[in-house]
């Protein structure tokens, strides 16, 4: 499905739910806001300071932590025999659901190789 000019929103299957997710190929990592992940049934690590890491969100000057992480691996569907498996998977806070399709999942999950080359419909 077709958002805006800029992004398109997938429906992808986790832990047996449906879920909308935003395809961010300017994002390097699949997140999750806190909420979702609880929704979802998937276990929050809590982070303690920033040991996860940090982000800044465009336009935005100040470096925010991660709230957790979900080390995984978590499978997520897009449809029979498009299947994904992600470990280690950050956790933020956010006032709405979220789910965010980074290139690392983009990827096939493989870190070392453009599997997937996602550019678009």
């Amino acid at each position: 499905m077709h958002w805006d000019s800029e992004q398109y929103i997938a429906e992808v299957g986790i832990n047996g739910n449906l879920v909308l997710g935003v395809v961010d190929t300017g994002s390097c990592k699949t997140l999750l806001c806190e909420k979702t992940a609880v929704t979802l049934g998937l276990t929050v690590e809590r982070a303690k300071g920033s040991e996860f890491g940090t982000y800044r969100v465009p336009g935005g000057d100040d470096a925010k932590s991660y709230v957790g992480l979900v080390r995984g691996p978590v499978r997520i569907n897009f449809g029979k025999g498009v299947e994904f498996e992600l470990e280690n998977i950050r956790v933020l806070t956010h006032p709405a659901p979220l789910l965010l399709l980074g290139s690392d999942l983009l990827r096939g999950g493989d870190t070392s190789l453009s599997v997937w080359n996602f550019n678009g419909l």
